[in-house]
């Protein structure tokens, strides 16, 4: 009698293809480039297709937020709209869900504008009240917290801090309406500063903010500190002069800012983790677009959004409505 395995189950003895699944009897392995069933595939690595009948292709890690915009992989730069006008629009921020912005206009009052994508409706003036002794009356920029706190750098004209530059903290009572909460120790010195504060975390335990270290004269850098420090307590965290306006990146490992001057270029620091020194400032790169990080271009700020889509500018450059506006720019995965 025959047998069921005739011929014997031996290299060569039996084909596997595509139609038939690359199946072949027990002990044998299939051969996908000869369709002949095997006791052993080959390892040649000019032939990969005898490696395995799985497809064991490297699967592409998507880069990520910081890899993106540390290699400046912007496109589709686009202008606000109407939330634009003759003067300097600057010192923006952004709500955390991407639906509102926040702005001084040439007058410095603090304004707001309903976002969509990367269109901005018409502003609208921000209503600043509060309950402590001193309410500011001139603002030098700010930024949202991911808690939707406002920290922001004010001063009054009137009161013990008459003219000095302070932190202070607020509370969007709606879109339209800014309570100021807390009043932190002003600086001592009365320096023009025209860059937002950032709060890193709900607590807001990091703070940014361009600060001219031992004297007015010399020129501002980055500095850092905590929410419960004053102004002379803050430290450099960016061994570089004349750089304003920081944002930090989604991750908190990315730190944004921009040379101080006429012609505004974007910089950028790297650090490892929260607990690491920044390195750097080095210039943003060329994006894809071919404009953004361009020299001769006035870009004074960069804001990346939380969801890491978009990239908020603050720029005076061709097809604007004059002087500083705020542009929108995607951030391009692969």
């Amino acid at each position: 009698m025959a047998s069921c395995y005739s011929p014997s189950p031996k290299d060569g003895s039996f084909t596997c293809d595509a139609d038939h699944g690359f199946l072949c009897p027990s002990g044998l392995l299939c051969d996908r480039t000869a369709n002949l069933c095997v006791h052993a595939l080959s390892m040649d690595l000019g032939a990969p297709d005898l490696i395995s009948p799985y497809d064991l292709t490297p699967v592409p890690i998507a880069p990520t937020c910081d890899t993106l915009v540390q290699a400046g992989a912007f496109a589709h730069l686009t202008n606000l709209g109407a939330v634009n006008g003759a003067g300097d629009e600057h010192s923006l921020t952004v709500s955390p869900d991407n639906s509102r912005i926040y702005f001084l206009d040439s007058a410095g009052a603090l304004q707001t504008s309903a976002l969509s994508g990367k269109s901005a409706a018409a502003p609208q003036a921000v209503t600043v009240s509060g309950t402590g002794p001193t309410i500011p009356d001139t603002f030098f920029g700010g930024t949202l917290a991911s808690d939707g706190k406002y920290w922001f750098l004010g001063a009054s004209s009137t009161g013990p801090s008459a003219g000095l530059v302070s932190l202070f903290t607020a509370t969007l009572n709606s879109a339209t309406d800014l309570a100021v909460t807390a009043s932190h120790s002003p600086s001592a010195m009365a320096c023009p500063l025209t860059d937002p504060v950032f709060a890193k975390n709900d607590s807001g335990s990091e703070l940014y903010v361009a600060f001219p270290l031992g004297g007015c004269a010399n020129g501002s850098m980055i500095a850092q500190g905590n929410a419960d420090k004053n102004m002379g307590a803050f430290i450099g965290a960016v061994a570089q002069k004349n750089v304003a306006a920081p944002t930090l990146t989604p991750s908190g490992n990315t730190l944004l800012m921009s040379t101080t001057g006429t012609s505004g270029r974007l910089q950028f620091a790297t650090r490892a983790s929260m607990n690491d020194q920044w390195h750097g400032p080095s210039p943003l790169p060329l994006s894809q677009s071919g404009s953004i990080g361009v020299p001769a271009q006035r870009d004074v700020q960069a804001l990346v959004s939380a969801d890491c889509k978009t990239l908020f500018l603050v720029a005076d450059r061709a097809g604007g409505h004059g002087g500083l506006d705020l542009w929108a720019a995607d951030i391009v995965w692969p």
